[in-house]
């Protein structure tokens, strides 16, 4: 009985996980094959497909538009907390590190997870653990010196210097890089605030 009902268990959330991700990726990725092939009967200049007006094509580009962005946040963003998750972080590691050998700017990184935090999860459930995770986001967020989240899709030159980033990287698992700040005593305190933030 115990296995038949871990299996029911196991099949259910399967089926939620396959539902979800139907409907957030899937989906925008078939809608973006489709427009993408009805835009390439249109001839070699990019023009619109015979028969479709201009203001048509237009439209769709920018519909194709909107769902290249909506897979770039899927892809670069935690859904739990919309903070950037691990891929943004790393791809803003790189870039602040080779900005680093570039110009000797400098920046500091810092890396926090929860101390107790499965024993959440444990005693009150996921739901309390996730909510944990979205207020810790919150008030993480509260104290970075811009609330500016980098994008994939922002040019290297539109990202400032001066942004901090502070990312998910995964379960209790936080990551911030503090460009700029180049000093111990600089991270230490930037560290003490953000403590303090959770101390309540």
């Amino acid at each position: 009985a115990i296995l038949l009902l871990a299996s029911l268990v196991t099949v259910l959330v399967a089926a939620a996980a396959f539902w979800l991700l139907r409907h957030s990726a899937l989906q925008p990725i078939a809608q973006l094959l489709s427009r993408l092939q009805a835009l390439r009967q249109g001839g070699p200049g990019g023009e619109a497909p015979v028969g479709v007006p201009r203001a048509t094509a237009v439209k769709e580009l920018h519909v194709l538009q909107d769902l290249y962005q909506s897979l770039d946040q899927l892809a670069y963003t935690d859904p739990l907390t919309l903070l950037p998750n691990r891929a943004q972080f790393r791809d803003c590691l790189e870039r602040f590190t080779a900005r680093d050998r570039r110009q000797s700017a400098g920046f500091a990184l810092l890396m926090m997870d929860l101390n107790g935090f499965k024993q959440v999860n444990d005693r009150f459930g996921h739901p309390a653990g996730d909510r944990l995770l979205h207020d810790v986001a919150r008030r993480l967020s509260s104290v970075m010196r811009t609330g500016d989240v980098l994008s994939r899709l922002q040019a290297e030159s539109l990202a400032q210097p001066q942004d901090d980033l502070l990312a998910r990287l995964g379960g209790d698992e936080f990551g911030i890089l503090l460009p700029g700040v180049t000093g111990r005593i600089e991270a230490a305190a930037v560290a003490e605030k953000l403590l303090r933030a959770l101390d309540e």
